[in-house]
């Protein structure tokens, strides 16, 4: 195995972070994330979303008891959703590595990507590239298959093949997907692994949870491989989380310093100093799916995840009316308490009006008011400051008109929640298969994002590392194994 680096953890941990997210900006000049605005919102459709709907009617039968044991051969069973992928493997190298005769294969598939999504991608992303590290004999050891996904950054496959490749006796293959905009799919025009749009991250992320699908049900079907599992640091976490959610059949997941949306990284974390803001105070473009929408529209395709994850979507889903309510009271000049009441009055109202019963619109209220008097009470207790200020003008961007940048944190963290958070997401068939590696001084990802993921998943394992995000990544990587080999030995054979 390779030597054990010294760790950094505590203030220092979280001061690297901080100076990591800022240099490439900083000394390179390199843009921000999302200087081009929020493009159009509408790529990622849940009520659309064959898969969403698929993994749905799953979770919805498991409750009912029709499928109380998961069934591994789901893997094996056509899926429609998934298409069925043909990849053409060349080998790259052959050898040997840590005792174990391997090969290094790769190739290159047309994105099985929806075709809304497909239609947002870059020309250069619409075409996906894998490596694939397997040991020459695909049933020695655990004969499991790991798909590894990108982190915010990882433009290359020498990272993730380094992470898995001391995996290899333990009869663990690696499969590494290259992330659309990144490396050979990065459009031209963009700079780095920087977003031009928040659209981007969307269409991003749904491209990569249908090729990693596509690319698991191969492993399955046609690579010979017994188990199946994903990871993925930070980003590559998230989507690793998601794939497992809306997975056929069992899967292991390992993700590694990854939040429960991303929310937590670009408006709670390090990523705020890297995020153009001021793009965000305007509208959508003319055409495009507004922000206000695209949160209302999430809230309105029927939440598939747990209890916690559709009480986080619909607080998300009050937002928009939040905060033109509690705008419109603080620029009267009333306090925060009162700007929160006139926010929880309207949201009530508005429930009223839509026929909604008591209860309901009591709800509501009592969201829209938590929502507001959090902005309020967040404005100056820490930084980054969550929805700091949300009040004063998030109305403004959530239809129309211009805000502050304050306001475009919040509107930024009510669409994160809406579109990203995992616990959103159906629980995977094995949860307990699932085990979380977080870091005790990461300052892009907070400690409880990754403890509320945690609980969101009956059986799933939460582990800790000393250090911060860098840190961490760098100093790790043996307990990042471990997790990967725990969680891979946790979910059932296919044969």
């Amino acid at each position: 195995m390779p030597p054990r680096l010294p760790s950094l953890a505590g203030p220092a941990a979280a001061a690297l972070d901080a100076v990591v997210s800022r240099l490439p900006t900083a000394l390179l000049g390199a843009p921000k994330f999302f200087e081009a605005g929020w493009g159009d919102l509408s790529v990622v459709d849940f009520e659309r979303d064959a898969l969403m709907k698929a993994a749905a009617e799953r979770e919805s039968r498991m409750k009912r008891g029709d499928a109380g044991i998961p069934d591994p051969a789901a893997w094996l069973a056509p899926d429609p959703s998934t298409p069925p992928l043909t990849p053409r493997w060349a080998t790259l190298e052959a050898g040997t590595r840590y005792g174990t005769p391997y090969r290094l294969l790769e190739a290159a598939f047309p994105s099985p990507a929806p075709e809304g999504v497909l239609r947002a991608l870059p020309a250069a992303s619409r075409v996906a590239r894998a490596r694939l590290l397997t040991p020459t004999d695909p049933r020695l050891g655990l004969g499991a298959c790991v798909v590894h996904l990108a982190g915010t950054g990882d433009q290359g496959f020498g990272r993730r093949l380094a992470l898995g490749a001391p995996l290899l006796p333990a009869g663990v293959a690696t499969l590494v997907l290259e992330s659309p905009y990144y490396n050979a799919r990065r459009p031209p025009e963009q700079v780095g692994a920087r977003l031009a749009r928040v659209s981007d991250l969307f269409a991003l992320g749904r491209a990569t949870i249908g090729e990693t699908l596509a690319l698991l049900r191969w492993a399955a079907t046609r690579g010979g491989f017994a188990r199946l599992g994903v990871s993925g640091f930070s980003m590559g976490g998230v989507h690793a989380g998601m794939v497992a959610a809306l997975a056929p059949g069992p899967a292991a997941c390992a993700p590694l310093l990854a939040p429960r949306s991303a929310r937590a990284a670009f408006c709670d974390g390090a990523l705020w100093a890297a995020t153009a803001w001021r793009p965000l105070t305007a509208p959508a473009h003319a055409g495009a799916t507004s922000v206000r929408d695209a949160v209302l529209a999430a809230a309105a395709a029927a939440p598939a995840g747990s209890g916690a994850g559709a009480a986080r979507l619909a607080a998300a889903s009050d937002w928009p009316l939040a905060a033109s309510a509690a705008g419109a009271a603080a620029a009267a000049g009333a306090p925060p308490g009162d700007a929160a009441a006139a926010a929880g009055a309207a949201a009530g109202a508005a429930a009223a009006a839509a026929g909604a019963p008591p209860a309901a619109r009591a709800a509501a209220a009592a969201r829209a008011g938590s929502a507001a008097a959090d902005a309020a009470a967040l404005g100056g207790a820490r930084a980054p400051p969550f929805a700091a200020a949300a009040g004063a003008a998030a109305g403004a961007a959530a239809g129309g008109g211009s805000a502050g940048p304050a306001a475009a944190r919040a509107a930024l963290a009510a669409v994160l929640e809406s579109y990203t958070d995992v616990t959103r997401f159906p629980v995977p068939s094995v949860p307990s298969a699932t085990i979380l590696v977080g870091a005790t001084d990461d300052a892009y990802v907070g400690r409880a994002s990754v403890e509320e993921w945690g609980a969101a998943w009956p059986g799933a394992e939460v582990r800790w590392v000393g250090g911060g995000h860098v840190s961490a990544f760098l100093t790790a990587r043996p307990a990042f194994r471990g997790a990967i080999l725990d969680a891979v030995a946790r979910v059932p054979p296919l044969d």
